[in-house]
């Protein structure tokens, strides 16, 4: 009888531990596709943490919101975020609005990225 009770304690335990409220739809590692292939990566770890990591090795960790067809990234040494446009295309594909600084009149780009 005590084995039995301690059976159903433990199988409670187990059935009622919930997932990690921490992971996102999104972690993964996604590289650029276009407009130049493979020269940004973004690393999301949670759904609140991403890394961007550009060709010349630069390293910037943010903390990141997605609100709508728009991301708010907040680098982690800064307090002001900072909003882009964003569209989730696939499971494992997004557009951003360009992360690299471009010329205004040319209006705005969009950069691709695929896990």
């Amino acid at each position: 009888m005590k084995k039995n009770i301690f059976l159903l304690v433990v199988l409670f335990s187990l059935i009622s531990c919930s997932n990690d409220d921490n992971t996102s739809e999104f972690e993964g590692t996604y590289s650029e596709i276009t407009p130049i292939k493979n020269r940004t990566q973004i690393k999301i770890t949670s759904n609140t943490d991403l890394t961007i990591i550009k060709s010349e090795n630069s390293i910037d960790k943010f903390k990141y919101e997605i609100i709508g067809n728009n991301i708010l990234l907040t680098h982690e040494s800064l307090d002001l975020p900072q909003k882009l446009e964003f569209e989730k295309l696939s499971n494992s594909e997004f557009k951003i609005e360009n992360l690299y600084a471009n010329i205004p009149e040319n209006g705005i780009s969009y950069m691709t990225f695929k896990k």
